[in-house]
């Protein structure tokens, strides 16, 4: 198997965000995004399209487009997790983004709280603001393992839902069976919706990602699982995205409220892509998971150098979650790092206490990485 090339001026020639919106000067580690490619299977799906000029009106499969796509996520839920998912109680969206706004609007009313576990992936604390909700933090307890939730929390009466990330960003851990019995306690003792958005699921390098409502019981009538190919495969910019309700009446509820011509219809790319990745990109990802795996310990090693620093290597995606505070004499480890060239993400975005903390995205070369840790190590050991 081999993954596009990867030499610097190809990526900086790249039209996407996360190179094209970085000086040449500095190393993009900022965006979710990695500089893998897609599968060849994916690569020659997209190819077809073109070549047959195929832009028409589509149709695959037996039904509509949003069918077929329903029909390829049950069955990848089936082979990747064992979980038997309900084909008939799925949406398709084009981004998860949109998908966690309309169920805002569809199960809480403004003024009403929603837990989120904390720090979190931005766009929750930003959809939550948007939708005119209240976010009402679990902050995550730091334990030798990793980032857990506090499994005896109480919540305020009009907390009427709950997001949950897993595997979880920024922190990449992924949820025990015991983590995630806690949520289903949580979620039926205080009668929540549960917004489980599970798109880094491909991407766990060490354990088994669970999903949520495979778990059933009290969670039959109250989670709506998210996931898409977008990041184990790098298809972002395709723009196509699943919903699953865990029952026909969750979803009915939903649909009440939510016109399905509002989430729109997927596009004949996305929809490709993702059938390709799902059914013929498994070989690839698993080379995919060798590199990160090695990058991870890279950026783990790299951070033992640094006197202060601490990093728990995470579970999953390709994220680090960097605490640097101890080390940047009074500056925001963000800055410190991007006068040295490497551009993170802030600690800040995803908890407003956590400025002392950095995102660190390693999916990149290894030629590529070791100059960002370099550069890293160098700046904090000034």
């Amino acid at each position: 198997m081999t993954f596009l090339r990867l030499e610097e001026d190809l990526l900086r020639a790249r039209r996407n965000a996360k190179w094209k919106l970085t000086d040449h000067q500095v190393y993009p580690a900022w965006i979710a995004e990695t500089d893998y490619g897609a599968p060849p299977a994916v690569q020659a799906a997209i190819e077809r399209l073109v070549r047959e000029m195929d832009y028409g009106y589509p149709v695959r499969g037996a039904g509509s487009m949003s069918a077929h796509v329903a029909d390829q996520f049950s069955r990848r839920m089936a082979k990747r997790f064992g979980w038997q998912a309900d084909p008939a109680t799925v949406e398709v969206v084009t981004s998860l983004d949109q998908a966690i706004a309309a169920c805002l609007l569809a199960f809480t009313r403004p003024g009403e709280g929603v837990a989120v576990h904390t720090p979190c992936y931005p766009p929750f604390r930003w959809l939550i603001e948007e939708t005119s909700r209240r976010l009402h933090p679990l902050p995550l307890v730091e334990t030798r393992d990793g980032f857990a939730p506090d499994g005896d929390v109480s919540l305020p009466a009009d907390v009427r839902m709950l997001i949950l990330c897993n595997p979880h960003n920024p922190t990449g851990r992924v949820l025990t069976r015991e983590e995630l019995d806690a949520v289903k306690t949580l979620a039926a003792r205080h009668d929540l919706v549960v917004i489980s958005d599970e798109i880094h699921a491909d991407l766990t390098l060490d354990g088994a990602h669970i999903p949520l409502a495979s778990l059933g019981g009290e969670l039959d009538e109250r989670v709506i699982t998210l996931t898409s190919a977008s990041k184990a495969f790098n298809i972002p910019g395709l723009r196509c995205g699943v919903m699953h309700f865990s029952s026909p009446g969750l979803q009915t509820r939903f649909l009440q409220t939510i016109a399905r011509s509002l989430l729109g219809q997927p596009n004949v790319f996305g929809v490709d892509a993702t059938e390709a990745a799902w059914e013929q990109g498994d070989d690839w990802l698993a080379e995919k998971q060798m590199l990160l795996r090695r990058n991870r310990d890279r950026v783990a090693e790299a951070v033992s150098l640094i006197p202060g620093a601490r990093m728990i290597p995470g579970e999953a995606t390709y994220m680090a979650w960097i605490d640097l505070a101890r080390c940047s004499k009074n500056r925001i480890p963000y800055d410190v790092l991007d006068e040295a060239g490497v551009r993170t993400m802030s600690g800040a975005m995803f908890d407003p206490a956590a400025d002392g903390y950095v995102r660190f995205n390693f999916a990149t070369s290894e030629a590529i990485l070791d100059r960002m840790l370099d550069r890293m190590v160098s700046a904090f050991r000034r």
